[in-house]
């Protein structure tokens, strides 16, 4: 699970706050209940309500309307694409290990250095993925849930409408790899996540480090040149401007070829087959 030391300042949501009965006010409702349903007198007359009185009027069928949803919704198909798509990406990125236990995932991160990683299938049924990680305490696994057709990390309650979302799982991973390297020289340790463990106390000094995948089985040469190049893309970009920005990986790497003289002239098949996997992991 990740929490944070401060609030992380990924967004400015509107909280809303929900008041509960007091034991009077329950009191109250009850007696108000059961006055309501004590019945009447023998000897008085049942009388039809007056349809022109205040206390029945009614509205046309098409002058009603549904209350408002404070929620997203998202369409079926759109899910399902959304569900799709990060499939293709993940099939791409090498690190995915499929339906991996996270007894075998320790055993295959335990020698590795602090901040190797791989993404398996979560073994909880509200979850579609899991993150592993090796700490310097250890391996450990963070799930990684799925709202509204976008991924974020599981966090603690109050962060957890502050988490990032991100629309396929190599995004969410770029995204925290890159933090990771950038936090070294540029984020307040205050305001660095960190990793929570519910079973033990006092874990808040261990940092969120994500730094090299571990693939499952070689990469083809095709496949690191591409990464190789939209890392070096992102680093340049990165340089320019904050590591949080808002543009997506596909159109960074759109614009670049456009702009930068030295992506200009590469083949169309080429360009294509760089956005085909936006991501420098």
């Amino acid at each position: 699970m990740l929490t944070s030391y401060q609030n992380l300042d990924f967004s400015n949501p509107v909280v809303a706050a929900c008041t509960s009965l007091s034991d009077s006010s329950s009191a109250h409702h009850q007696n108000c209940f059961k006055e309501a349903w004590r019945c009447p007198p023998i000897n008085t007359p049942w009388t039809t309500p007056n349809p022109s009185s205040k206390e029945c009027s009614s509205k046309k069928a098409d002058e009603i309307k549904p209350p408002k949803v404070a929620m997203n919704v998202i369409e079926p198909e759109d899910d399902l694409n959304s569900l799709i798509n990060n499939e293709c990406k993940l099939g791409l990125c090498g690190y995915y290990y499929g339906n991996l236990s996270w007894v075998s995932a320790s055993h295959l991160l335990k020698q590795c250095k602090v901040g190797t990683f791989l993404v398996r299938d979560s073994e909880h049924g509200s979850y579609l993925y899991t993150l592993s990680v090796q700490t310097r305490k250890g391996p450990t696994s963070c799930r990684i849930e799925y709202v509204d057709g976008r991924f974020r990390l599981d966090s603690s309650k109050d962060l957890s409408h502050k988490m990032p979302l991100f629309d396929c799982v190599p995004y969410l991973i770029d995204y925290y790899v890159q933090m990771s390297r950038c936090s070294v020289h540029r984020i307040s340790k205050a305001f660095s996540p960190v990793w929570l463990d519910m079973d033990e106390e006092n874990t808040m000094d261990v940092p969120v480090q994500i730094y090299k995948p571990l693939y499952k089985q070689v990469r083809s040469l095709q496949h690191m040149c591409r990464v190789s190049i939209v890392k070096s893309i992102k680093d340049n970009n990165s340089s320019k401007t904050n590591f949080r920005t808002s543009e997506e990986p596909s159109a960074l790497l759109s614009r670049t070829m456009k702009e930068e003289p030295q992506y200009k002239n590469l083949p169309n098949i080429v360009k294509d087959y760089l956005i085909q996997y936006p991501y420098s992991q």
